[in-house]
């Protein structure tokens, strides 16, 4: 059966919490979890009624069912912090007035989420979605299991501000698509491949370090890829990009194995250790 907690202009503060289906909590003072651990054999639901106030579930909960949070605020003040414990974490479509910050020792599977303030996600397991994600804070996608994947090849993502992801182990791949808009790149760290597409030009300002090949898809003409940071891809470096801007790669101290290379403009490439390639470069 459902369980569902109005706590009106009261903070909600919930201890141990148990239901067999699906669990509601609403409050106009913020949510938070300090006295227990919510287990949830169904859906999640987690209203904040007033501008600026939190959201905090930080102990090592358990929600098996797709989870939505809603916070208020034009301000961008209404965080939200979850923590799923060793539970996978399914999330519904939904907004949130501030920063969104999941953790859990499984995987996370995001959906259509509109962040407006900062987004982190840390999981053991792989990171996927199923829906667009729109972020106009920064975004950081972790995997701290070996050899798990982090996918979000959504075609109409929107992460606005810098974005940094990494894997652990020997095999975990890293694919990002940010649609339409610019992407910047801060530390990406794949110990796998990286696969890399954006519509607006892609650039860094942290280092990009891969153990496997990397791939730099421009999807619209006439956008610089710039990526200066001090690198280190050692596996083979593909580009593909047309239209009248240049593309540049510093790959600092790390040989650059460059492959197919397309560009519309100027191409320049930099190493302190030798450049060779394995594919074409037009």
């Amino acid at each position: 059966a459902d369980v569902a907690i109005d706590n009106h202009t009261t903070a909600l503060i919930l201890g141990t919490v148990s239901t067999g289906r699906n669990f509601e909590a609403r409050s106009g003072n913020g949510i938070t979890d300090t006295a227990g651990v919510i287990t949830v054999a169904g859906t999640g639901t987690f209203i904040s009624d007033v501008d600026d106030k939190d959201i905090v579930l930080d102990s090592d909960n358990a929600i098996t069912g797709a989870l939505t949070f809603t916070t208020q605020g034009a301000s961008n003040l209404s965080d939200v912090t979850f923590d799923n414990g060793s539970t996978a974490i399914s999330l519904a479509a939904f907004t949130t007035e501030g920063d969104l910050t999941l953790k859990t020792d499984a995987a996370i599977a995001l959906s259509g989420h509109t962040v407006n303030g900062d987004l982190s996600v840390t999981s053991a397991g792989a990171i996927s979605q199923s829906a667009a994600l729109t972020v106009t804070g920064t975004s950081s996608f972790t995997s701290t299991g070996s050899n798990n994947n982090i996918t979000l090849s959504t075609d109409s993502n929107d992460l606005r501000g810098v974005v940094s992801a990494s894997t652990v182990g020997s095999s975990g791949d890293i694919t990002i698509d940010n649609g339409t808009t610019a992407l910047i790149l801060g530390t990406v760290t794949a110990n796998g491949a990286l696969s890399i597409r954006g519509g607006n030009g892609i650039t860094d300002n942290g280092v990009i370090t891969v153990t496997g090949t990397s791939l730099f898809h421009s999807d619209v003409t006439a956008k610089a890829i710039t990526l200066d940071s001090n690198n280190a891809m050692a596996g083979a470096v593909s580009i593909t990009h047309t239209g009248a801007a240049d593309v540049a790669i510093d790959n600092h101290t790390t040989a650059l194995i460059l492959g197919t290379v397309t560009t519309g403009r100027n191409f320049e490439a930099r190493s302190g250790n030798g450049i060779t390639d394995t594919g074409v470069i037009t």
